[in-house]
């Protein structure tokens, strides 16, 4: 079992005052009006296939080789489809959200001794989201291209290398510096990036919605 402090270094928890909470139900409600796109059963049956069977499970003990065993039955992918299409078009209640964004933390050990903790979320809610971005990827591609080459977008990594060589020719006078901001997804305004989610009027808002209203 982790220790408090450890699931405080993995995530900072924002104070959440009362114009807070209002500000995240109005951001959670815009989402909501944004239409999905619907996921296909071949794309969900691709998804279930690609699910990495030795992936650690959440607190649970779900595994993703357990959730492939949809494809063995006669409507497992089917329902898995209408999962994600809940998921990602409808609003959810919290009793669902919170069952499957349960979170366990677990210590990894560094080289020097120390403990890194990592959280592992149910395999579930990794297929159902991942499913839910790919039906998306034109759509975030789009959207988040060319400053982030990191959201579906082939060869992201080898365009950005390779960019920096190019840059690094042409101009030798400049000079690159690379951060590396600790735990950001943990550190973030969850208000402020839900606030933004809503303005950007994306189709997956609503999944981004659902992941977050468990948080106030």
């Amino acid at each position: 079992p982790a220790s408090a402090a450890a699931v405080k270094q993995l995530f900072h928890t924002e104070p959440l005052t009362p114009d807070m909470a209002i500000r995240c139900t109005a951001a959670v409600q815009k989402c909501r009006t944004v239409q999905a796109n619907p996921t296909t059963e071949n794309a969900a049956r691709r998804r279930l296939y690609s699910l990495s069977t030795g992936a650690e499970p959440g607190p649970s003990g779900m595994r993703s080789s357990h959730i492939k065993g949809l494809l063995r039955t006669r409507k497992g992918v089917e329902t898995f489809r209408q999962f994600t299409t809940m998921w990602s078009s409808l609003p959810m209640r919290t009793g669902i959200t919170r069952l499957w964004l349960n979170l366990k933390v677990a210590p990894l050990r560094k080289p020097n001794g120390g403990i890194r903790p990592i959280g592992l979320c149910e395999c579930l809610l990794k297929a159902t989201t991942g499913l839910a971005i790919h039906v998306h990827r034109e759509a975030l591609r789009e959207t988040y291209e060319p400053q982030q080459l990191s959201v579906h977008t082939p060869g992201g990594a080898e365009q950005i290398i390779f960019t920096n060589r190019a840059l690094a020719r042409l101009r030798p006078d400049l000079a690159e510096t690379q951060l590396d901001m600790k735990n950001a997804y943990g550190e973030a305004s969850k208000v402020c990036t839900l606030e933004e989610a809503a303005e950007l009027r994306h189709p997956t808002t609503n999944t981004f919605a659902n992941l977050c209203q468990t948080e106030f």
